[in-house]
């Protein structure tokens, strides 16, 4: 049995590279059972390729690094192995539930495939998902195993989508952007419904996505992407409201406030760079208001800047905070 501080998931040095082109840089990542962990950060960051390469769900990738999931390094198994891992000890929800369904089968047979290919009957299969729908708030469930996906609302498929990644009992859910195609009242509703499933069973969840709503509400902790790297990592709540860099001051700045109309919404001036033409030295100095001249020169690595576990890739992290830098 696994102790409480024993981590689920350690991943270190994780690099993805498509072709020539390496997307995803040296990203370390360690998760305990029951931990609710966020992976944040603009489109191209490299979020979903990093989620997709913890369990080589794409074979068009070439991952390298270490990825130990409840103590097997899953970079040693075979294509068979790893299959039986996504199937048993992770699920995933994608972020479009509509295309993730299949429109001509029942809610009620996809839900129960995976059960079912494990040679679980029918009827036990069934009460499984009936249970897990009335779990995740979907009401009339038994009714609604025989309904086709059109026949639900975005919110209604992606907890479909969410009970299909879980009816196998995973110890771990990546759930990539899944709130993202809803109304604000769809998102929380299937928010607080995941919240309540993860901690019910003990469940450890990555999720991605750009939303800090989404984050402040859910995660434990949080990890900020920029260009293929991990940027800044720590507690949710002290990350964000002081941040130690500047990409994520930026970030945070940049989401839109109720109150009076403004002239222009808030953003970052700029553009991420291209995988293929990285900048030496820091890749956000580009766009960076308070970088300096060795932000140019020399590429900066995750370090400890707090307690907690808080760590920030940044020359000027500890300047920033004491009010030193200009």
């Amino acid at each position: 049995m696994k102790n409480a501080s024993e981590a689920l998931l350690e991943v270190r040095g994780l690099c993805v590279e498509y072709g020539s082109i390496r997307i995803v840089e040296n990203v370390d990542l360690s998760l305990r059972a029951g931990e609710r962990y966020a992976l944040v950060g603009e489109s191209g960051a490299g979020k979903s390729a990093t989620a997709r390469a913890l369990i080589r769900l794409d074979g068009r990738a070439r991952v390298s690094g270490s990825v130990r999931f409840d103590g097997v390094e899953l970079m040693e198994l075979s294509e068979r192995q790893m299959a039986t891992h996504r199937g048993n000890g992770v699920g995933v929800v994608l972020q479009d539930p509509l295309s993730a369904l299949n429109p001509v089968m029942t809610i009620g047979e996809q839900i129960t495939e995976p059960l079912r290919i494990r040679g679980v009957s029918r009827d036990v299969a069934d009460k499984k998902a009936i249970a897990l729908l009335d779990e995740l708030g979907v009401a009339n469930a038994r009714q609604r195993l025989t309904s086709y996906p059109h026949e639900f609302s975005g919110g209604m498929r992606q907890r479909v989508a969410i009970a299909m990644a879980l009816i196998a009992e995973p110890k771990f859910l990546i759930a990539d952007e899944p709130t993202t195609a809803l109304d604000s009242q769809a998102q929380d509703r299937v928010l607080t419904a995941l919240d309540l499933v993860a901690r019910e069973r003990g469940l450890a969840v990555l999720i991605i996505t750009h939303d800090l709503g989404v984050v402040a509400g859910f995660a434990e902790r949080v990890g900020i992407m920029y260009a293929g790297r991990k940027i800044e990592e720590g507690p949710t709540a002290r990350v964000l409201r002081a941040p130690a860099h500047p990409y994520t001051w930026a970030l945070i700045g940049a989401v839109p406030r109720l109150g009076p109309v403004a002239a222009r919404l808030p953003s970052i001036a700029g553009e991420p760079p291209s995988p293929a033409r990285r900048p030496s030295g820091c890749s956000f100095y580009p766009r960076c208001k308070v970088a300096q001249a060795v932000c140019r020169e020399v590429e900066p690595h995750l370090a400890p800047f707090s307690d907690e576990g808080w760590r920030v890739s940044c020359h000027i992290a500890a300047e920033l905070a004491a009010g030193d830098a200009s």
